[in-house]
């Protein structure tokens, strides 16, 4: 794997009750091969480590699998 950047981070809130939301984060990422992704569900207040664990994961994950082909036999 490349490198990846950065292109956005949103915080995003979800109402579970009326009464009661949860905030996550939203990061966009893109691999220097051009394949975008996106990490849901972080903490707003997770660090930049965190944030940048997910994305690679993330990033290592949609690269393997882009062009991997499989038998639906």
């Amino acid at each position: 794997m490349g490198r990846v950047r950065i292109i956005n981070i949103r915080e995003r809130t979800r109402w579970i009750t009326p009464e009661r939301s949860e905030s996550t984060l939203e990061v966009t990422f893109e691999t220097e091969a051009g394949i975008r992704g996106t990490v849901t569900g972080l903490k707003p207040d997770a660090s930049e480590e965190e944030i940048w664990e997910a994305v690679k994961e993330k990033a290592k994950k949609i690269e393997r699998l882009m062009g991997a082909t499989i038998s639906t036999e």
